[in-house]
């Protein structure tokens, strides 16, 4: 992994170093929106769900609050 989780904003590598994803903040949206960029379909659920925990882990209200303590 490369780029800036915090923002959500970073590249996906394989062991061998090749990019699998990548995702990025929307910018102009009324809501919070990201892309998610698969190179292969076969590892979009696995790209969406690294997504998904991580945003879930950094926006955690408790992870927040215990890390600042």
């Amino acid at each position: 992994m490369k780029g800036n989780v915090i923002d959500l904003n970073f590249d996906l590598y394989d062991v061998k170093d090749k990019k699998v994803a990548s995702t990025r903040k929307k910018f102009f949206s009324l809501a919070e929106r990201y892309e998610i960029e698969v190179e292969n379909e076969k590892d979009a659920l696995l790209a969406l769900a690294i997504v998904v925990a991580i945003s879930n882990d950094c926006f955690d209200e408790t992870s927040i609050l215990s890390s600042s303590v």
